[in-house]
């Protein structure tokens, strides 16, 4: 069996992410082990108080442990921001390359924002011929907003509110990390590439509704 990575809690500050104890948006990838308990927040004590005791904490929501075994960190980076300068760029340079942007079609700003799954790498035993097993999972949504007022309200709804998730199906630990956590990397592109599509392909649907 492989050995666990080195970490550390998440809140010790030890490491260049700050972990958030309400379950969000974290800048780094973090690892949530077979014995990671919830450190279950006083908002999230009042939330489960309000909703009954039988709510769910999802795996993906505890807050996880920072890892401590790699070189490049680079490969831990939340593939958010990506994805944000990728759809930033295709709208100022890329949507309307064929088409004239009006005031109709127009797109004020795109961005995406932290959704379940949170970028975790979880222990996942639904594979019972993985020994150990692990998933990288990422999720986020889209928030794009006008004014009620505006001329391009509709193209801006179309585009509001949709989510993208992406899940990479357990590995073993020690696949994980070999070479310095290369899979990761493996991983966290093909999240950035498929939820880049996907935005692009809703973006471009949104501009052709607006035209018709």
């Amino acid at each position: 069996m492989a050995s666990l990575p080195h970490y550390q809690q998440g809140n010790t500050g030890s490491s260049t992410s700050k972990v958030d104890d309400k379950y969000a948006y974290t800048k780094e990838l973090r690892i949530i082990t077979r014995g990671t308990r919830a450190k279950t927040s006083t908002a999230q004590v009042a939330k489960l108080l309000l909703l009954g005791s039988n709510t769910a904490i999802y795996k993906d929501e505890l807050v996880g442990n920072v890892i401590e075994d790699i070189q490049d960190r680079s490969k831990l980076q939340n593939p958010q921001e990506d994805i944000n300068k990728n759809l930033k760029d295709y709208v100022a340079s890329g949507a309307y390359k064929n088409i004239q942007k009006t005031e109709v079609n127009s797109i004020n700003s795109i961005a995406v924002v932290a959704a379940r799954p949170y970028w975790s790498l979880v222990y996942d035993s639904s594979d019972k011929n993985i020994e150990n097993g692990y998933s990288l999972n990422f999720g986020v949504i889209t928030k794009a907003f006008a004014p009620y007022s505006a001329d391009n309200f509709t193209v801006n709804f179309d585009v509001n509110n949709k989510s993208c998730s992406y899940n990479s199906g357990p590995q073993s630990l020690e696949a994980w990390k070999e070479n310095d956590y290369a899979l990761v990397k493996v991983h966290r592109d093909k999240a950035i590439e498929s939820c880049t599509k996907k935005y692009i392909e809703d973006i471009n649907t949104a501009i052709h509704k607006a035209e018709i």
